[in-house]
């Protein structure tokens, strides 16, 4: 794995390279907690958790299927959910449709006569 990492820092232009030296690591592993100050610290530019997300989801997302199982609805966990305007909010709704609405207009054709 150390050669595709090399191989691929030599072959890069304009893209951050990502890689997880450590396999035994994430939580639950053999490597301590460290803190994003920590890592920068010791010289790293980036730091990504993504599996600790991944396990936060899967958490929330068994908690509704066991409720699911239990009572056939999910009304008792719906003041854990991410409301729609906060979706939005998270993913720049509004900035994406500014963006579309300066790129293109739609257009109602009109039928051609003769």
């Amino acid at each position: 794995m150390a050669a595709k990492v090399v191989a691929a820092a030599k072959a890069r232009r304009h893209l951050y390279l990502v890689a997880r030296p450590d396999a035994a690591a994430s939580e639950f592993g053999k490597t301590p907690y460290f803190t994003a100050d920590e890592f920068e610290a010791m010289g790293y530019r980036m730091v990504i958790w993504p599996v600790s997300s991944l396990r936060v989801a899967n958490k929330a997302q068994a908690k509704l299927y066991a409720t699911l199982d239990r009572t056939a609805r999910p009304k008792a966990v719906v003041g854990e959910m991410q409301t729609r305007a906060e979706l939005y909010d998270t993913v720049g709704l509004d900035d994406f449709e500014a963006l579309d609405a300066s790129i293109v207009a739609s257009v109602v054709p009109t039928l051609a006569t003769e």
